[in-house]
């Protein structure tokens, strides 16, 4: 699926973000939330980063998709995941009808 970037305000953590597209006439709505985790709170003894980051993926919301991977700091990283299906499981025509 061709993705498009869209610039947000800053976003707190568990934000959860809704973005309304139209295209051709069909509108859909898709469902974002933004977690921020906290190395310290995932990490087990030994773990590197991508042990860590890992497991936190695997064990998310399985009705929720990776959409990408935030810049890491040394204390968190952040990680923006997608509803998997459209907040609107059908597609509306925009004016009604058909032209």
């Amino acid at each position: 699926m061709p993705r498009i970037a869209i610039q947000l305000p800053g976003v707190e953590v568990e934000d959860k973000v809704e973005v309304e597209v139209t295209v051709n006439g069909k509108r859909r709505k898709y469902a974002y939330r933004i977690e921020i985790f906290d190395w310290e709170d995932y990490a087990e003894p030994g773990d590197d980063r991508a042990s860590c980051l890992t497991r936190i993926i695997r064990n998310y919301d399985r009705n929720r998709e990776l959409v990408q991977i935030g810049e890491p700091t040394d204390r968190e990283i952040s990680i923006p995941f997608e509803q998997r299906l459209p907040l609107e499981a059908e597609t509306q025509k925009i004016g009604g009808g058909m032209r």
